[in-house]
């Protein structure tokens, strides 16, 4: 159904669509195309999203915007899902789309100002399939070993920081369909997760840092906040 040849495909029906969903698109990745959709053909402009093995049609792509420190939301630990439903499912395409049209390598339910248990983590930007993950009320119940790295993050801008973080760490997480499973990481992967749920948690990777050097950021953000290259809720 997407336009261009399709390698191999499989197909799904999606709140009531049929579509193909080429294997040759990357997870989390979108592409226009024209298909057939309600009984219509040749609709232009529509959205093809693929998560988790499932195609998703959007009118539009769903860029959410990414709070800036230090607005409130980020600073109050997020809710767990109750039930991962449609909803939270719409959620997490949008929280895709969001973190690599930033870019980025994860993002954080509450960095686009919902405050749920939910993040979504690729560590290579998109540059490899399958390597989405999506964790919803993620716990990490192991980590091993400890390792100095530089850290960005979406809701910091242009601010990066060199942080202590796990090699290794386990995380214990509901996939789309609600199903408890359990995801062993190392290296750069280990170090996002820890990032996004340390975002979760309501804390940020400022509190990794010694007083002095926290102040100093801060100082930054303020000087920035006042020449009007910042923008952030709670700023008084």
């Amino acid at each position: 159904m997407p336009g261009g040849p399709i390698v191999k495909s499989s197909l799904w029906s999606i709140y009531g669509v049929i579509c193909e969903a080429p294997s040759v698109l990357a997870a989390g990745r979108s592409v226009t195309f024209t298909g057939h959709v309600g009984g219509r053909s040749g609709i232009p402009g529509r959205c093809l999203t693929l998560v988790a093995g499932r195609c998703y049609f959007r009118p539009r792509v769903a860029i959410r915007p990414i709070v800036l420190y230090p607005d409130p939301v980020l600073l109050r630990p997020t809710r767990p899902v109750e039930q991962v439903d449609d909803e939270v499912r719409e959620l997490v395409r949008d929280m895709t789309e969001t973190m690599y049209d930033a870019p980025g390598i994860g993002l954080a339910a509450n960095q686009v100002g919902v405050s749920l248990r939910v993040c979504v983590v690729d560590a290579t930007a998109g540059e490899q399939d399958g390597q989405l993950h999506v964790l919803i009320n993620p716990q990490i119940v192991e980590n091993e070993g400890t390792e100095l790295g530089e850290e960005g993050c979406l809701s910091f801008p242009d601010i990066t920081l060199d942080v202590d973080r796990a090699v290794r760490a386990t995380v214990e997480a509901l996939d789309l369909e609600g199903r408890p499973f359990r995801l062993e990481a190392e290296g750069l992967l280990a170090r996002v997760i820890q990032h996004e749920v340390e975002h979760l948690e309501g804390k940020t990777f400022l509190r990794n840092l010694s007083p002095l050097k926290r102040e100093a950021v801060k100082r930054q953000i303020r000087k920035r906040i006042e020449a009007g290259d910042w923008v952030a809720a709670g700023v008084s």
